[in-house]
């Protein structure tokens, strides 16, 4: 069936679309998996672009939305605004390649650009259709099955909704930063994915290679950025500058997950520079997993872009 080569990529179209409708509707039926379906619903269809180009591509995004589209018309238009125009890029990222010259960083970036237009503009359309911000939770919904459950005690069970109702109240201001947060977890992992898939099926049209993640150093200048955000959470009083101060933890909660990731990727150049094995680098990389250490983390980010501790470790080796 399948020698002469015409009917695999039908196939290849018809099963990446029903894979990344399988994706999406996990949100609906197991709200539990929604996150790692969503994160990851854009790499079908960029895998199948990159292998098998442009027509085919937009006839897995033309099925995907007819298939989400019987299912819920809100979920399409999630899939078609939000989701579609990450799974393109990355084909684009592929194709032009040998044209556009970019480096694995400036892809990645350009991903991330397109990712959060992706984002805004569905946020618009659906704040258009239902006059509420998706990114929150119905509050209501929530009390309800808060109060179906009957296993808490009651004043454990007014503690955790007064704790819900401060948070609901608190996300609207949050939004930019969750934005950015998710956009910038979705592009890697997918990107990081979709590149190393293909590489090892051996598909030459596939996005720029990442570095390794252990050269991983981001600009100076959030240096800056932060001691600013500090002093200005220092002098800004939350009663008459509530917004603004709420834009100075947007910008520090961003600030220390790019200085948590840097600390990260520096235990692990340390750890290789070391020649610690493979196992033992596992198992202190999974001490990133409890709070304690991420403070710890942070500062090593921070010391990192300051002192650039990796080239000072270098030189005195030599």
């Amino acid at each position: 069936m399948f020698k002469d080569g015409r009917t695999a990529p039908l196939v290849r179209t018809i099963f990446f679309a029903v894979l990344t409708s399988l994706l999406i509707a996990l949100g609906i039926f197991f709200p539990l998996l929604s996150f790692w379906g969503l994160l990851i619903c854009p790499l079908p269809l960029a895998l199948l672009g990159c292998r098998e180009g442009a027509r085919w591509l937009g006839a897995g995004i033309f099925l995907t939305e007819t298939l989400l589209l019987l299912l819920s018309p809100s979920v399409s238009l999630y899939f078609l605004l939000g989701c579609a125009p990450l799974s393109l890029v990355l084909f684009i990222l592929a194709e032009k390649q040998e044209k556009l010259q970019w480096t694995g960083g400036e892809s990645l970036f350009g991903a991330l650009i397109v990712s959060i237009l992706a984002k805004l503009t569905v946020m618009a359309f659906f704040w258009v259709l239902t006059g509420r911000n998706f990114l929150i939770p119905d509050l209501a919904q929530m009390e309800l099955l808060l109060g179906e459950l009957g296993t808490l005690p009651p004043d454990q069970l007014l503690t955790l909704q007064e704790t819900l109702r401060q948070t609901a109240a608190l996300l609207p201001y949050m939004t930019p930063s969750l934005i950015l947060l998710w956009s910038g977890l979705e592009v890697l992992v997918n990107y990081h994915l979709c590149e190393r898939i293909l590489k090892r099926r051996g598909v030459d049209r596939r996005p720029p290679a990442l570095p390794p993640f252990a050269e991983w150093r981001f600009p100076t200048s959030l240096l800056p950025a932060m001691v600013l955000s500090i002093i200005l959470g220092f002098f800004l009083d939350a009663d008459k500058w509530f917004e603004a101060k709420m834009f100075v933890v947007n910008l520090r909660l961003v600030l220390n997950i790019l200085f948590f990731v840097q600390g990260i990727s520096l235990g692990f150049w340390w750890m290789k520079h070391r020649n610690f094995r493979p196992l033992a680098r596992f198992l202190l990389l999974l001490l990133a997993l409890f709070p304690l250490t991420w403070i710890w983390l942070i500062v090593l980010g921070m010391g990192d872009m300051a002192f650039d501790i990796r080239s000072r470790i270098k030189q005195r080796g030599q």
